[in-house]
C-alpha cells in the first residue's frame, strides 16, 4: 500500500474539476485511445463485464465502455471530478484517496481495470499495482498509460502545469507487473494531448506522448 502521496493533484484536479471536460477538448487530450486499443488488442469480447476506472476523474475514459454495456464502477479522490463524472451517469463512483487506503473492493471483484493518465503524478506504484492485483480476477485485463515508457531514466521528475510528473521506464515497470502476476500483452505509444492548444501547458513545445499497456492477470 502506497504511504508516500503527493496532495498536491488531488487538490487541483478537484479544483478544476467544473471545467476540466472543456479544457480537455481544448487541449485535445485524447481520452478514447484506451477504448480504442482496448477493442484492438482484447481478442475476448467480454459481455456485462464489470469495469473499475482507476483514477477516473470525470469519467471520459469510461464513456466508450459504457456505450457496449459494462458495469463500470469510477474511483476517484477528487471531490471535484466525481461531481463532473456523476453528470455523465454511466456508472457508480467512489470518492477514496486509494494511494494511502487501498482499494475498498472485495478481491477478484473485476473483469477489467482501466487507468488513464494517473500514473504520471505517482511516484511510486508499488503499492497500486498490489491492490489492482487483489481486486481483479483471474484472467481479467488491466488497461493503463504512463508517459515515456522507454525512457530509461528512472522516475525522472520534472513540473508541467505546476505539478509534479513521474515517468515510469519499462525495464522499472515491466517487472513489477510480472512480480504482481501481470502478464504484459501489448504496449502502443500514442499522442495524449498538444501542448500548444492546452491552457494547462507551461508552454512547452513538444507534444506529450504516452504509452497504452495491456496486461493480463495470471
Amino acid at each position: 500500500m502506497c504511504r508516500k502521496v503527493c496532495v498536491e493533484p488531488i487538490e487541483r484536479y478537484s479544483h478544476y474539476g467544473k471545467h476540466y471536460d472543456s479544457m480537455a477538448e481544448m487541449c485535445n487530450l485524447n481520452s478514447k485511445f484506451i477504448f480504442s486499443f482496448y477493442q484492438r488488442k482484447v481478442i475476448e469480447k467480454l459481455i456485462k463485464a464489470k469495469l473499475l476506472d482507476l483514477g477516473c476523474g470525470s469519467f471520459r475514459t469510461s464513456v466508450p465502455f459504457s456505450q457496449i454495456g459494462f458495469d463500470i464502477i469510477g474511483i476517484d479522490a477528487a471531490s471535484g471530478m466525481l461531481k463532473q463524472a456523476q453528470k455523465k451517469k454511466i456508472g457508480n463512483l467512489c470518492q477514496s484517496n486509494f494511494l494511502t487506503m487501498g482499494l475498498p473492493f472485495k478481491s477478484q471483484s473485476f473483469d477489467i481495470i482501466i487507468s488513464d493518465g494517473v500514473f504520471c503524478l505517482l511516484r511510486d506504484l508499488k503499492g497500486v499495482l498490489e491492490e489492482v492485483a487483489r481486486v481483479i480476477k483471474t484472467g481479467g485485463y488491466f488497461i493503463f498509460s504512463v508517459e515515456d515508457l522507454n525512457k530509461k531514466k528512472l522516475h525522472k521528475e520534472e513540473r508541467r502545469s505546476n505539478m509534479r510528473i513521474y515517468r515510469h521506464p519499462s525495464h522499472i515497470l515491466y517487472p513489477l507487473l510480472k512480480k504482481n502476476g501481470f502478464a504484459i500483452i501489448s504496449q502502443e505509444r500514442f499522442l495524449a494531448y498538444n501542448p500548444f492548444r492546452s491552457i494547462l501547458s507551461a508552454g512547452g513545445h513538444e507534444e506529450i506522448y504516452f504509452s497504452a499497456v495491456l496486461c493480463r492477470f495470471l
